[in-house]
């Protein structure tokens, strides 16, 4: 059953400095904190099925709360798998709850697991190190309503940066341009990038992605810049 489209495509991509590290800290995992996760605003995943609800904390506090289309409240379980190793989720009413390790410097690919009822709900969450909060903050930086970026791709904000996503249709290639308030590409730097996607169920992993701005020449012909 394909899982509906969530325009967290862009806000799942991470821009730092070249230089920064993964550093993921596997220390002792302390139990989820309800007040600290009752405090942020939840990350919603629309699905065929119905939804789920995500709050993930930087200290690495997970819950996730499920709802189903037809209203029932059936039985939950699940895990979240990271880096190979699987952490079991408590059943709380109608959410999972769990400690992971703390977040990485980059993004952080969470997979999951969940039973719900008889069914079982599989995906991937690509959270940056802030946690779901700053995936749902209201940007700082504005794009003009019904805005085309520069190369015909889809504009979006990452953090305060204005950015470009193109797709390529016949090559499955993903450029992501850095632009200025103008809308016009800039210079990538040291900067690198790291995008999260969402693959429907049927599709075939293919692909590839870069972070590119022009360096010299025109925007139509701009020298990417490798990213990760």
């Amino acid at each position: 059953m394909s899982r509906k489209w969530q325009f967290a495509l862009l806000a799942c991509a991470l821009f730092a400095m070249a230089g920064n590290g993964c550093n993921k800290n596997k220390g002792e995992q302390a139990g989820a904190d309800p007040a600290a996760l009752d405090a942020q605003a939840a990350l919603i995943e629309e699905r065929d099925e119905g939804k789920l609800e995500w709050i993930v904390l930087p200290d690495g506090q997970v819950r996730v709360k499920v709802t189903v289309n037809d209203g029932a409240a059936p039985p939950l379980s699940g895990s979240l798998l990271l880096d190979g190793q699987a952490f079991p989720m408590t059943a709380e009413g109608a959410s999972l709850t769990t400690s992971i390790p703390k977040l990485a410097a980059d993004l952080t690919t969470i997979s999951y697991s969940l039973k719900v009822g008889d069914a079982t709900w599989d995906g991937a969450l690509h959270v940056p190190p802030g946690g779901t909060k700053d995936l749902v903050a209201t940007p700082t930086v504005t794009l003009p309503e019904g805005a085309k970026g520069p190369h015909g791709g889809t504009l979006d904000v990452v953090g305060d940066q204005r950015v470009e996503l193109v797709v390529d249709p016949q090559t499955n290639e993903v450029r992501v341009y850095l632009l200025d308030d103008k809308l016009q590409p800039i210079p990538v730097g040291s900067a690198s990038a790291v995008a999260g996607f969402i693959q429907q169920p049927d599709a075939a992993p293919s692909g590839s992605a870069q972070i590119g701005a022009p360096q010299t020449g025109s925007p139509e012909t701009p020298p990417p810049a490798q990213g990760k």
